[in-house]
């Protein structure tokens, strides 16, 4: 059975022309300590990195969030998978 781990929700910019949203991703690790070049690097390392509708990031940032982090909430990374 999975245990709860903390899940982590980023933001940057979405670079689209005129573009007024941000694209978000969640991770079950804190990605301002850990950062993982590739998303080889993340399974490689056995976390997790789900994507929403775009690319890899290594980091956040957008304007209201400078680090990208949006906020945490412990989850289940099983039935997130």
């Amino acid at each position: 059975m999975p245990t709860a781990d903390d899940l982590y929700a980023w933001a940057t910019p979405a670079f689209m022309p005129g573009a007024i949203w941000d694209h978000t991703w969640v991770t079950n690790y804190d990605n301002r300590l850990v950062n993982y070049l590739s998303i080889a690097e993340v399974v490689a390392a056995d976390d997790e990195y789900w994507f929403c509708w775009g690319s890899y990031h290594t980091r956040g940032g957008a304007p209201a969030h400078s680090d990208g982090f949006l906020g945490s909430m412990p989850g289940n990374v099983g039935l997130a998978r």
